[in-house]
């Protein structure tokens, strides 16, 4: 099997060949690594053509859990990783080196994590109110009985649809995160 790295050496990119790597023995598959939860999110937005600042109205998470064990849990998760993906998509951003965290004095005080208004918390769509609604796809009889790990499965695709939802709104595509007002704006202005 071969494997092309690349590696950053003084901002310029080297390719790294390799081909010494072995894949995992079969056996490795018994793993519950192997069991995933997909799942679709669909983002409403509202964006300030004047500041750039975007806010999030809606969210609706389509996961399958296999056998939910415990429905609490997997709404906690879902509303943890929606909170945490919307961080991470518009606000979590910091500039490098010396003036950023480097410095040693960077802190909460200068990068902003999501607070309440900045995540629906409402549990369930309701049309002119924000919310985000969990819908947990039912269980199929050769998921056994076994529920999957969700962890992350929530968030990873909650960024794109973010994307998306502003590619629909101001006609512009973003694809690197944060999308920061900065870059709302930049685009706009293009």
């Amino acid at each position: 099997m071969e494997i092309t790295l690349y590696s950053s050496v003084d901002g310029g990119r080297s390719r790294i060949d390799r081909s010494n790597t072995q894949r995992p023995p079969a056996s490795a598959s018994r793993a519950s690594r192997t069991v995933w939860a997909p799942c679709a999110n669909i983002a409403a937005l509202v964006v300030d053509r004047s500041t750039g600042v975007t806010r999030i109205e809606n969210v609706v998470s389509i996961l399958n859990a296999g056998h939910v064990h415990v429905p609490e849990l997997v709404s906690g998760q879902s509303q943890g990783g929606v909170a945490m993906a919307i961080g991470y998509t518009l606000f979590e951003d910091m500039p490098d080196g010396l003036v950023g965290p480097a410095g040693g004095t960077w802190n909460l005080n200068r990068y902003h994590v999501p607070r309440l208004a900045d995540v629906p918390h409402r549990s369930h769509y309701e049309r002119g109110r924000r919310g985000q609604e969990l819908i947990i796809l039912p269980e199929v009889s050769g998921d056994g009985g076994k529920g999957r790990g969700i962890a992350e499965a929530v968030m990873c695709s909650v960024d794109p649809a973010i994307s998306n939802a502003l590619r629909d709104a101001l006609g512009v595509r973003y694809s690197s995160l944060p999308i920061t007002p900065a870059k709302i704006l930049a685009g706009l202005a293009k």
